[in-house]
């Protein structure tokens, strides 16, 4: 398929970029399950509890705002943007990621040249804004040295932590992924492609 000649296409979230079968597992049940422990009541309890608190919130204006600016354009195009990346011949290092809250996972391999990666290739399972953060590191990485990477990581997670610092250069479309600061469960997601990338590097130097 050409997606360069595609000049509209419509997008099915749940199920589909959204992993609607995990996030109500997460909301019903780990989630209650860490508040029970945290106020010392029973799981029942703060099942009841939380379930109060999401209903007087679901389907309000406040929730569907917070739902568009998690889920923007921007996340979305840069989710659907993700190519078809070549399998590498002989990679110099190949690391394989899950993040244990969300589940996401991602397998990356690598070659370097002169502590330069020069060539890339990623497999990926993750919701929407997984999936923005592997398209653009993907597009990012190639003549990016460990210091960059590391440097690049280090400002997408405050920018998700505390909105101080935002990335910047070939990293700035990252930026699209700020409003998931509310989102914290999903930040191992959009770091899951910086953290394989690392591994990957460390993997390759101690081999030297």
């Amino acid at each position: 398929m050409k997606w360069n000649s595609i000049e509209t296409f419509f997008l099915d979230l749940d199920g589909t970029l959204l992993d609607l079968a995990y996030d109500n597992y997460f909301w019903h049940e780990h989630i209650p399950n860490i508040y029970a422990k945290k106020n010392n009541i029973d799981l029942e309890q703060a099942k009841y509890e939380f379930e109060k608190k999401y209903r007087q919130k679901k389907n309000t204006l406040d929730w569907l705002i917070m739902i568009d600016a998690i889920y923007n354009k921007d996340v979305l195009r840069l989710a659907a943007d993700i190519t078809d990346i070549k399998t590498l011949k002989n990679p110099d290092a190949t690391v394989s990621l899950r993040s244990p809250l969300c589940g996401s996972s991602i397998e990356i391999s690598i070659i370097v040249i002169d502590d330069c990666i020069t060539e890339y290739s990623q497999k990926i399972k993750a919701c929407a804004l997984g999936q923005a953060s592997a398209s653009v590191v993907a597009k990012a990485v190639i003549g990016k040295t460990r210091e960059e990477i590391n440097a690049a990581r280090d400002r997408t997670k405050e920018m998700l932590e505390n909105g101080a610092t935002l990335p910047e250069g070939d990293w700035a479309p990252l930026v699209a992924l700020a409003p998931a600061k509310e989102l914290k469960p999903r930040h191992g997601a959009i770091l899951l492609p910086f953290d394989a990338l690392l591994k990957a590097l460390e993997q390759k130097y101690i081999k030297r």
